[in-house]
């Protein structure tokens, strides 16, 4: 009886023990309130519907999933004399479950930036970028080193899961893990645009980037793949 008893005991003390370690953080905490979401089903919410018109900086503003860093668009001027205009959210993302984290004296969620960027502020944006990067506007950290995790994604299942149709136009590979694909996106009651995944190594390790292009024009989007700008 009593070996039972310290039996259970001891059973009883290492469920407590697993029980005490608290669930994983957002990177700040105070991210909490932002819902979860999938992958996939960003970049459906990010795929214009069929009766919008061009893009501005208020698109998805209102959305309940972003939080939005810049008031509006932040336009600053180039030393070769061009413009570059952004707006920067920040989301809570995981890809089929897995969440990428960052080690701060403790493990964090780590969260993903929803990055507008174009030209001229007063034209639009052109793309949206999304990657898990630290929340910082200026000097953002993004997924990549030693006390970064999961900062690797692939977002084809993700995509379906999402009902999104991809097919690839174009390509370019750096070697080494180093490349850059552009892909065709569709889905109903949406219009097409254009995805470009990322992916950049190092000796830190590898990282990926998701950029949805709202060119409609698919020699645009490979000519600018193709020379690297």
């Amino acid at each position: 009886m009593r070996k039972i008893s310290l039996g259970l005991l001891f059973l009883i003390s290492s469920a407590c023990a697993v029980s005490a370690e608290e669930p994983l953080q957002p990177y700040p905490v105070t991210l909490k309130k932002l819902p979860q979401q999938e992958f996939g089903q960003l970049v459906y919410k990010l795929l214009p519907n069929k009766n919008e018109k061009k893009l501005y900086w208020d698109f998805r503003s209102n959305d309940k999933s972003i939080v939005w860093l810049d008031s509006f668009y932040v336009e600053k001027k180039l030393e070769d004399g061009t413009f570059h205009s952004s707006r920067k959210g920040v989301a809570r993302v995981n890809v089929l479950g897995t969440k990428s984290t960052i080690v701060d004296h403790r493990t964090y969620e780590l969260p993903w930036s929803v990055m507008m960027e174009g030209t001229v502020g007063k034209f639009g944006p052109n793309t949206i970028s999304l990657y898990p990067a630290t929340v910082a506007r200026e000097y953002e950290n993004i997924c990549f080193g030693e006390n970064f995790d999961n900062c690797e994604f692939s977002p084809f299942k993700s995509l379906t899961k999402a009902n999104i149709k991809f097919k690839k136009v174009c390509e370019k590979n750096f070697g080494a893990l180093n490349f850059e694909e552009a892909y065709l996106l569709t889905s109903p009651s949406k219009k097409a645009v254009y995805g470009i995944w990322q992916s950049s190594s190092g000796s830190g390790g590898t990282s990926n980037l998701f950029r949805i292009d709202y060119s409609e024009n698919q020699k645009q989007v490979c000519d600018t793949l193709m020379s690297g700008l």
